[in-house]
């Protein structure tokens, strides 16, 4: 669910994700606003993934036809000769993107999608 990917997420980052997206407008708490936006995310996923830049778009598509749903940083490098885009960590993250609450990483460091997004990109 891309709502427990963004409780993950500072609270100014999901705020700036809200703004991007148009969505949220009044909400003040963390959990509602991972809400808000997890509802946007699925209900409007074309227009949404059309925010998300070419290398964004391709690591989705990776993970969403992986049968564990993740991506190895250095298979994908391999592949792209670039590495996915991490999760923004700071406050200082000028550039939030809507696939930022679309994915995680795991211990490994491979970038994982919950498994009702993967089925709504293939």
């Amino acid at each position: 669910m891309p709502e427990e990917i963004m409780v993950q997420l500072n609270g100014e980052i999901l705020k700036k994700l809200a703004r991007t997206l148009g969505v949220g407008k009044g909400l003040t708490r963390k959990l509602d606003v991972a809400r808000e936006i997890g509802g946007h995310l699925r209900a409007h996923l074309p227009a949404v993934l059309a925010l998300c830049s070419d290398i964004e778009r391709k690591a989705l598509a990776e993970a969403a036809h992986d049968p564990a749903l993740e991506v190895d940083a250095t298979v994908f490098f391999g592949k792209y000769g670039a590495g996915f885009p991490c999760c923004p960590d700071s406050y200082r993250a000028k550039d939030v993107s809507p696939y930022h609450a679309l994915v995680s990483h795991n211990e490994e460091g491979a970038l994982v999608i919950s498994p009702d997004i993967a089925e709504a990109l293939r």
